[in-house]
């Protein structure tokens, strides 16, 4: 039944899960940096908006391969690092 107490609390085991997994951290990092550059990207693509109005189906697929091709370009190569270390 020891294994049942390997972590003391909370931030005990989240702590130690993201030290102990590249995959975890390069997930954070691009997912995060697709979330936070969505918006933007697609009011670059369609310029200021007025209330109610949505952007076309062409600017959100862009806006979110532009976001997802800065993610993984980001993302990828600390996971690299991180795993030759």
């Amino acid at each position: 039944m020891d294994f049942i107490f390997r972590y003391r609390d909370y931030a005990h085991s989240s702590v130690r899960t993201a030290k102990g997994s590249p995959g975890l951290q390069r997930q954070c990092i691009n997912a995060g940096l697709r979330v936070g550059l969505y918006a933007p990207i697609r009011d670059l693509f369609t310029g200021e908006l007025a209330p109610g109005e949505n952007p076309s189906l062409l600017a959100k697929i862009g806006a979110g391969m532009m976001s997802g091709a800065i993610g993984i370009s980001v993302a990828n190569p600390t996971d690299v690092v991180k795993i030759r270390l």
